[in-house]
């Protein structure tokens, strides 16, 4: 038997401008991945967040401590979980 589950959260993320620096999202390209607006760097550390692979205190791979260093705070909350 197989069944598909649907689970849903949202993320909140508080960050200012300068966390995204020109500079910042011209080295991220370079070594990382081609995002070129802040959604897109909002979109990956919502996903990040979600799955259990980023929080506010810990180094995170191409932004390093968040919290500290780019001044980036998140919350996650599961809204909904419905098997179809």
């Amino acid at each position: 038997m197989k069944k598909k589950v649907r689970v849903e959260f949202e993320v909140e993320i508080d960050y200012n401008k300068t966390s995204f620096s020109k500079e910042f999202m011209e080295a991220f390209r370079g070594y990382m991945y081609p995002f070129h607006t802040i959604n897109d760097h909002l979109e990956h550390l919502a996903q990040l967040k979600v799955r259990g692979l980023a929080d506010d205190d810990e180094f995170v791979e191409g932004y390093g401590e968040i919290k500290e260093k780019r001044g980036i705070t998140m919350k996650s909350e599961l809204t909904n979980i419905e098997v179809l």
